[in-house]
């Protein structure tokens, strides 16, 4: 049977014969629309945080997220803006399976914040990582240190959350040891890029108080 365009359809019934073939498809668009542009709003007009982190998990709440960024805004000293204090922001993506069995709003979310950039220090669990790996999206070793001084700095940076002081000394910060800290390919130039990689040179080497 052909297809008919809304023209020809009887005025009253033009919109149930659209939402009837191309409801879901316009839902789709929709849902990655809505989702693009809020998080370009948290990206280039909410104020700017000094760090932003991508947190690629199913498992998160909102205690989780307030320690994280509480015990780090009062460790570091990470004041990027330079307006006198240190704010962090933790973007989370629900990663509960491997990508492709993702839906198309948390496959959308994790494309676009990873896209645009400024999110360059990442926690991933295992599923977010094979994906970030198979699609090459991960800095390596150099990219962290800015050189090259052995083959080995050409392997993926990758750190068990579990083998950082940081997070095993934290009660709840601990549960998520088995995700890894990794980081973001750099871009062409970009000086926050290298903040960024100071700071997390500040996080590898973070003593406990005695």
């Amino acid at each position: 049977m052909r297809g008919y365009k809304l023209r020809e359809i009887e005025k009253g019934k033009r919109l149930d014969y659209f939402l009837t073939y191309y409801g879901w498809a316009a839902c789709a668009v929709l849902i990655v629309l809505i989702t693009a542009l809020y998080l370009l709003f948290l990206i280039f007009i909410k104020p700017r945080s000094d760090i932003r982190i991508l947190w690629l998990s199913d498992r998160y709440n909102a205690v989780s997220e307030t320690v994280l960024t509480e015990k780090m805004e009062n460790t570091f000293p990470w004041d990027t803006n330079h307006d006198g204090k240190v704010k962090i922001t933790l973007n989370c993506v629900d990663f509960s399976s491997p990508f492709e069995a993702l839906d198309l709003q948390t496959k959308s979310e994790a494309a676009i914040l990873l896209s645009t950039g400024n999110n360059y220090l990442i926690f991933a669990n295992p599923y977010a990582f094979n994906w970030l790996t198979s699609e090459e999206l991960l800095g390596t070793w150099a990219d962290y240190r800015g050189f090259s001084e052995s083959p080995a700095d050409d392997q993926i940076l990758q750190i068990k959350l579990s083998e950082l002081a940081f997070f095993t000394e934290d009660a709840i910060l601990s549960e998520y040891g088995e995700m890894v800290l990794c980081v973001a390919k750099p871009p062409a130039e970009d000086a926050l890029y290298r903040e960024e990689m100071e700071m997390l040179a500040s996080l590898l080497r973070y003593d406990p108080p005695a």
